[in-house]
């Protein structure tokens, strides 16, 4: 049977060798890749100046409804201002959200809506 004090120096041992191990260069530590990002002031984003988009519509008549969710772009900004970024942004913003089978993208990140109705359909 392994004794408290027995346990103690195990575990002293083992955070030594992990420490060892990440400092000696044995063990790679990962790190999040850098993106460069355009910063925006947000004082020039015009304010309601389009209106909201539609969203997207399902109906669930059918028993199944397959949906991926994928990263794509999509305008959450008023147009004017993709127009002044530099590629690949001025294709939109990237963001993730659920997409239909065979979508590549939408309009609006929001949604899709599901629309269900209770009881039989038919």
């Amino acid at each position: 049977m392994l004794t408290r004090k027995a346990f103690l120096k195990l575990m002293a041992a083992s955070g030594f060798t992990g420490y060892v191990m990440t400092r000696g260069g044995l063990v790679h530590v990962g790190k999040a890749a850098q993106s460069s990002q355009v910063p925006l002031n947000a004082g020039a984003i015009p304010q309601f100046v389009e209106p909201l988009l539609d969203f997207d519509y399902i109906s669930a008549s059918s028993s199944q409804i397959v949906l991926n969710m994928e990263e794509f772009q999509t305008n959450i900004l008023p147009a004017s201002v993709y127009a002044a970024l530099p590629a690949p942004y001025n294709a939109g913003t990237y963001v993730w959200g659920y997409l239909q089978e065979g979508q590549s993208a939408r309009a609006s990140y929001l949604g899709p809506v599901i629309i269900a109705t209770k009881g039989d359909p038919t």
